[in-house]
């Protein structure tokens, strides 16, 4: 037997049935599409699924709305109802769904797009090669990854009545350029909505962390956690039974952060630790000699990054001066700004990685423009951030304030294995004063008036041979057992 067709509505019941939703969920502005009663009493029969706190998120047409949750608390879903509500009033209007990755966009948002398409019978069509879904209208749904710099230009060009950004937290310092100059003047034609969803991070800092705990402005922002999601089984709500099977106690940071969904700073996750409060200095102190090293991180796709710092064999500190990065300088630039930068500083020693190209642009250097460029030491670069970390800790490296490397510094945290730095976050500033300070010998600095005059390549040499044991005496790793207690 033949199911039997839907039966078509009449005008007054559909007027009953949006009479009924605006009681429900609340009048929303007409957008400049006007949406037909067919599509408005389609909205209402998928809005009745969502809950207040995603409705509430769903129905704010500020132009800059943020959410902050927990996970499994329904924000991916309430992207999904969102983007499929914009799309039925927008005909032929393009939408991006961003995420770190094409990969991660389809995990998280490909699935729940074609389950409401065939619950409610949308008519979207799905494209599997580009990951775009297309409306019988012409609007088009696509899904985008945006880890890099160069990933967010794609985005120029278009007009857009909604922009998604998921797991916002995550993205490096290039989701303010994306909001604010690549994605903020294409919503300006449709008056369309930038929204950016995620759980807290592990490092308070960043642009969705400004956003959320309140420091930026002219952002709507909504906050809920699992414990609002009425379709999670009791069970998956039971705090207590997940930090019991997840061994977290109620002060552990990734138990604040991804079940209570607030901030809290995670020291333990950063890869330097740095802080302000005992590596910054203004001035740089009065001694009678000081010598500078260049540190150069070498960048042909990301920025080359130089670190200038300084020490003194009557001091125990190691300064950095400045530091700065420039996006894809050729080799002839990067020897003209070594040789600029040389003339003011006259560096002891010059360092740079070998990575990649690293080697054939360090070979170049050398040979055709004499600037003594050494090699860095990159295969125990761990091991040395561990000893670089000793020098934190005890106040022994001093940063100028206001230099960019202390933000990111603050930003740069171990990836999920702690195997290495997060992909995600820049480190080519922090690469380079790693590099110059492991070339610095500001740890046999002492307060002493008389010391023998020699030259300042003289002293590098004199200092190189006792590296090792300097090395061998803060490593707790190379100390017999009775010295570690």
């Amino acid at each position: 037997m033949q199911p039997s067709k839907p039966k078509k509505l009449v005008d007054t019941e559909i007027r009953a049935i949006l009479g009924e939703w605006q009681r429900r969920v609340g009048k929303v502005a007409p957008p400049k599409q006007q949406a037909t009663a067919r599509v408005q009493e389609t909205e209402y029969r998928f809005m009745k699924e969502l809950f207040p706190e995603q409705v509430a998120f769903v129905n704010d047409d500020s132009k800059r709305v943020a959410a902050l949750c927990t996970r499994r608390a329904g924000k991916t879903t309430a992207l999904v109802y969102k983007a499929i509500r914009t799309c039925l009033r927008f005909p032929g209007a393009l939408i991006p769904y961003i995420a770190l990755s094409r990969d991660h966009a389809r995990d998280l948002f490909w699935a729940p797009l074609k389950e409401l398409n065939a619950r409610y019978g949308f008519g979207f069509t799905f494209n599997e090669t580009q990951l775009a879904a297309t409306a019988p209208n012409g609007c088009r749904i696509i899904l985008l990854g945006a880890s890099k710099t160069d990933d967010i230009e794609r985005l120029r060009g278009p007009k857009y009545p909604l922009v998604m950004l998921d797991e916002a937290a995550s993205f490096g310092t290039h989701i303010e350029t994306l909001i604010i100059s690549i994605v903020g003047p294409a919503l300006r034609d449709l008056g369309g909505q930038m929204v950016m969803t995620g759980t807290p991070g592990s490092i308070c800092a960043g642009f969705f962390y400004e956003v959320t705990s309140g420091a930026k402005r002219n952002w709507s922002v909504h906050n809920w956690s699992l414990l609002n999601n009425p379709h999670l089984p009791d069970d998956a709500k039971d705090l207590e039974l997940i930090r019991e099977e997840e061994g977290l106690s109620e002060e552990d940071p990734r138990y604040i952060r991804e079940y209570l969904g607030k901030w809290v700073q995670d020291n333990e996750s950063l890869v330097y630790r740095y802080s302000a409060e005992r590596n910054l200095f203004e001035l740089l102190p009065e001694r009678e000699e000081w010598m500078h090293v260049l540190g150069i991180d070498l960048g042909t796709i990301d920025s080359t990054a130089f670190s200038i710092g300084a020490f003194s064999l009557q001091d125990l500190n190691y300064y950095v001066l400045q530091t700065h990065a420039h996006q894809k300088m050729a080799v002839y630039e990067i020897a003209e700004y070594i040789k600029k930068l040389d003339e003011t500083y006259e560096f002891v020693a010059k360092v740079a990685d070998t990575g990649g190209l690293g080697k054939m642009v360090v070979q170049e250097l050398n040979q055709r423009h004499a600037l003594n460029v050494q090699p860095a030491e990159k295969k125990s670069k761990f091991d040395f951030i561990e000893h670089m970390n000793s020098d934190f800790l005890l106040g022994r490296i001093k940063i100028r304030s206001g230099d960019e490397l202390c933000n990111e510094y603050q930003r740069l945290i171990w990836d999920s294995d702690r195997k290495g730095e997060h992909p995600n976050r820049p480190n080519h500033r922090a690469d380079a004063t790693l590099y110059a300070w492991r070339k610095s010998r500001h740890w046999a600095g002492k307060l002493a008036d008389e010391r023998p005059q020699l030259s300042g390549a003289e002293r590098m040499d004199s200092l190189a041979a006792s590296e090792e044991d300097e090395l061998t005496r803060n490593d707790p790793r190379k100390l017999a057992w009775w010295e570690r207690l």
